[in-house]
């Protein structure tokens, strides 16, 4: 399965190819952190109003699954 690029990693990329290296690692860390906690919120919501009924996995499994290991 072909993981997507998220809002977050397109920016770390833009941010890097404008030479503002030196901020950019610190500032994607941080984003990525927020980012990864919006969509567990996200998907927790959808399983407790059985949006995903059929779902087998936790947040967590269907973030790493979805965005990768971060």
């Amino acid at each position: 399965m072909e993981t997507k690029q998220t809002a977050v990693d397109w920016l770390y990329k833009k941010l890097q190819s404008e030479c503002l290296i030196d901020m950019a690692d610190e500032l994607f860390l941080q984003a990525k952190q927020i980012e990864k906690e919006q969509i567990i919120n996200a998907y927790e919501d959808g399983i407790e109003y059985e949006i995903s009924i059929y779902s087998t996995m936790d947040a967590e499994e269907y973030y790493k699954t979805t965005y990768g290991k971060d």
